[in-house]
């Protein structure tokens, strides 16, 4: 499959009827028993990106500079005794990404639908993370912890533009071999990345003996002479806000990235609202690729903080 990220321009409905109850603790329970006891390194391929629209940012902070101190809406504060600022950060288009583990055949099918449907391991590479509901006053909703940022800046030496060399998605493109020959990686050639392998780090586990914890983290590319794990075409997939909809990677989606998509900035004027607003996204799937999740604990209720590398700055 073929996947078309369109870049942004940058400034220079809920499933009705009755749902099948679902055994948690004995999902969960299968899950760790197919992934093993320990943390594991592993090969994995890039099975699924999701636009996630333009989307707000949580300020950045810094110790006190001339610049930083000089960018529209900086604000003073003393921290520890030492002057800091807190700048905003203009909202940004952002993805997420799946990543499939071949290796690890998990069956949610006999848990959602009643009937075996065995499938490769699928993670979410963006984490997710508790936010209080945009429709649901007083209810927490999952959502993505940590987007990709989507964000090109200008090389001053050469005066062109791509994805600076300091933020996570070029480094991810890096992994996988998709730069151009100058070494660049541009928004437009994001769809690269679907079905590329990388080296990963994931631990799938039970926290206080009930939550399904899925920690994954890329670690470099893959080293000569590792085999590639093969994977089903089929199961490489792009869900797109504006354009084409395709039906089964909204359906399969993360119930934590469809809650992001709705908080994005143009998310009223998009073509995955009306596709949800439809009642086509209630039509039962095949199987339903998410599952419930813990809340996180309140060392990691909140998004992590983020390094602002000065060429990474969305200014």
């Amino acid at each position: 499959m073929t996947f078309t990220y369109t870049p942004y321009k940058q400034q220079r409905s809920e499933a009705s009827g009755p749902r099948r109850e679902v055994d948690f603790d004995a999902l969960n329970e299968h899950m760790v028993t197919q992934f093993g006891p320990k943390e594991r390194r592993m090969v994995g391929i890039i099975s699924g990106i999701y636009d996630l629209g333009i989307q707000e940012r949580d300020p950045y902070e810094s110790e006190w500079n001339e610049k930083d101190a000089a960018r529209p809406g900086a604000t003073e504060y003393i921290e520890d005794g030492k002057r800091m600022l807190r700048i905003p950060a203009r909202p940004t288009p952002g993805i997420a990404i799946t990543v499939d583990f071949p290796q690890i055949i998990v069956d949610k099918g006999q848990y959602y639908e009643g009937k075996s449907d065995p499938k490769p391991l699928r993670l979410l590479l963006n984490g997710e993370f508790s936010r209080e509901s945009i429709t649901q006053p007083g209810k927490k909703e999952l959502c993505i912890n940590r987007p990709l940022w989507v964000q090109e800046s200008k090389d001053e030496v050469t005066g062109k533009w791509a994805i600076a060399k300091t933020n996570k998605l070029h480094k991810l493109a890096s992994y996988c071999d998709v730069l151009d020959s100058e070494g660049r990686f541009h928004a437009r050639d994001i769809g690269k990345l679907l079905g590329k392998a990388a080296q990963f780090k994931v631990h799938v586990f039970i926290r206080d003996g009930k939550w399904l914890n899925e920690r994954i983290e890329v670690e470099g590319g893959v080293m000569e002479g590792v085999p590639i794990p093969e994977i089903d075409p089929s199961l490489l997939h792009g869900m797109t806000m504006f354009g084409r909809i395709d039906p089964e990677a909204v359906r399969t989606a993360r119930r934590s990235i469809l809650n992001s998509c709705k908080r994005a900035l143009n998310y009223d004027e998009s073509d995955l609202k009306k596709f949800l607003e439809s009642g086509e996204s209630a039509k039962p799937a095949p199987v339903a690729e998410q599952q419930k999740a813990a809340p996180a604990p309140k060392s990691e209720a909140v998004a992590q903080p983020m390094e602002w590398p000065e060429d990474d700055i969305p200014f």
